[in-house]
């Protein structure tokens, strides 16, 4: 059996999955898909047995993961991990391709599929999207992922080359609304801190905005620092000051991620009506990360 466990909340782990998928059609494996992040990651590892085959992709490293679970796993298994985030060192017996200067469906397609053309597409679509380049299918496929739309479909279109069909049309033109109303909501719970010498805005998102699209949103502001959490405690950071490393201040949050880009989890559940007094919390936590050089 050929296990794919890959992030399922971007065009990068989206492409990931999808490569994967070409791939094991073309092996005649029988594949299973995982679409996880780092708060759900355990769940998945639990759920695999037998043997075969594990390929992680865009999942970096955090500490809540269960890697004695992997290890075990790795008797029977062969395991390989490919990120691009930054990731301390690991003592586990499974093979891991770790390189920030591509995005994970890059390397997934160096490793898997190398010279396959609709490998190849993916993989570009993906380092459009997570290197913020202009690529218009790109941002439609990330705004159809945003949309709730069937992960496991929109796999196997993308595996066969299907870039784009009218379904996928409709369910991209449908939330181009919601988007917007997302927009008006972060401009209603949002606050603008100075923490040192750094101006931080904190806003709290409605769960139809994925992490990119409200930071994005947000850094348009042009703030040092982006904070943007959700009701379920998930946080995801930017930064428009490169001093700041996302990497480190993602620590503070039982998370982790790039210098660039990272995410992190308050481990409960945020109420509207309490959004402000969770938005004090977090800056004084970060403040005194920032008075102790930490960041």
């Amino acid at each position: 059996m050929f296990f794919v466990i890959a992030h399922g909340k971007d065009v990068d782990g989206i492409a990931c999955h999808a490569i994967l998928h070409r791939y094991a059609k073309f092996s005649n494996l029988a594949i299973k898909h995982f679409f996880v992040s780092y708060s759900d990651f355990n769940d998945a590892i639990y759920q695999i047995e037998g043997e075969g085959e594990i390929v992680i992709a865009d999942i970096g490293y955090n500490p809540s993961m269960n890697f004695e679970k992997i290890k075990q796993l790795s008797e029977k298994f062969k395991i390989t991990w490919i990120d691009h985030h930054i990731w301390p060192k690991i003592n586990l017996p499974i093979n891991f391709i770790i390189d920030k200067k591509y995005c994970a469906a890059e390397l997934v397609c160096k490793h898997f599929l190398p010279k396959d053309k609709i490998a190849i597409k993916l993989a570009s679509l993906a380092h459009a999207h997570d290197f913020r380049k202009e690529n218009p299918l790109a941002w439609k496929l990330y705004d159809v992922i945003s949309s709730g739309f069937d992960k496991l479909k929109l796999t196997k279109l993308l595996a066969k080359g299907e870039f784009w069909n009218e379904e996928l049309e409709k369910a991209w033109a449908n939330y181009q609304k919601i988007k917007e109303e997302g927009y008006k909501f972060l401009e209603r719970y949002h606050k603008v801190y100075n923490l040192g010498k750094y101006s931080c805005i904190i806003a709290f998102a409605p769960d139809t905005l994925s992490s990119t699209l409200a930071t994005l949103y947000l850094q348009e502001k042009g703030h040092d620092l982006i904070i943007c959490l959700w009701k379920d405690g998930k946080m995801s950071f930017r930064r428009n000051n490169k001093e700041i490393n996302l990497a480190e201040l993602a620590k503070l949050f039982d998370g982790g991620g790039r210098e660039v880009a990272a995410g992190g989890n308050l481990r409960r559940e945020i109420k509207i009506e309490e959004v402000f007094e969770v938005f004090e919390e977090i800056a004084k936590k970060v403040e005194k990360a920032i008075y102790m050089h930490s960041l």
